[in-house]
């Protein structure tokens, strides 16, 4: 996770599994294990789409945009990667 965020710090990127359960967040804010498979964009990579959301940053001023797709491996979902940015950056 350092090493990542040494190299992207600007850039958060969430992995999940097939469920949609948290398997990392480079930014830590996520514990390993959280069930997303709610959020609008995990439901769509889920299902074999690309996803996209936005939520309003803390205090309202910048928008947080989340894009997730699925991982597919001999054409079987295994797994989901989502990446955040702040409009902010």
């Amino acid at each position: 996770q350092r090493v990542f965020n040494d190299a992207a710090p600007n850039l958060r990127i969430i992995f999940y599994d097939a469920q949609g359960r948290v398997l990392q967040d480079t930014a830590g804010e996520l514990p390993a294990g959280s069930d997303e498979s709610a959020r609008r964009d995990v439901r769509a990579a889920m299902r074999g789409s690309y996803g996209a959301r936005w939520e309003r940053g803390v205090g309202g001023g910048a928008v947080v945009l989340y894009s997730t797709i699925p991982v597919v491996k001999d054409g079987r979902i295994t797994g989901l990667v989502g990446v955040v940015k702040s409009t902010a950056e």
